[in-house]
């Protein structure tokens, strides 16, 4: 509640003190932008997609790609948009101190899993309720396991 009041007081100030739109809509926006990771395993078509559709957001912002395979083409991807990436192994992922960290030190509103193939641990659901959207789940058990993902389960 208190960020609602802040912006509400910033309005009222601006307006106000006849201060330029621009200037407080710029403001504004900067100040209650929203920042987005992305955590995928390997092209990065989707990636790609969601950078490009939140780059005409001036309200969102997707602040780094995470990935699990140290090769994995959403790096690329990534490096063309000039986003931060974070390459990280099974132990470091599992280890509060490594991505963890790396999500709270940047402040992440919202966790996107664009074809991310590990399980997320309980810390980091725990630390995002209803803050983290999967946007192509399969449905577990049945259509998992090794070589189900991307082209293959179409």
């Amino acid at each position: 509640m208190a960020n609602l009041d802040f912006i509400f007081f910033t309005k009222k100030f601006f307006a106000k003190n006849k201060l330029l739109l621009p200037l407080s809509s710029w403001f504004l926006n900067v100040y209650i932008m929203k920042k987005i990771a992305i955590f995928a395993s390997g092209s990065g078509s989707n990636a790609e997609n969601i950078i490009q559709y939140f780059a005409q957001k001036p309200q969102f912002c997707v602040k780094s790609v995470f990935c699990n395979v140290p090769d994995a083409y959403v790096l690329e991807r990534a490096k063309k948009y000039r986003i931060p990436t974070f390459v990280f192994n099974r132990e470091e992922f599992r280890n509060p101190d490594k991505v963890f960290r790396q999500l709270q030190e940047q402040e992440i509103d919202f966790i996107v899993l664009a074809g991310f193939l590990w399980l997320m641990p309980s810390f980091i659901t725990a630390a995002w309720p209803n803050k983290i959207v999967n946007i192509h789940p399969a449905l577990l058990p049945a259509y998992g396991g090794k070589g189900m993902y991307g082209h293959y389960v179409h």
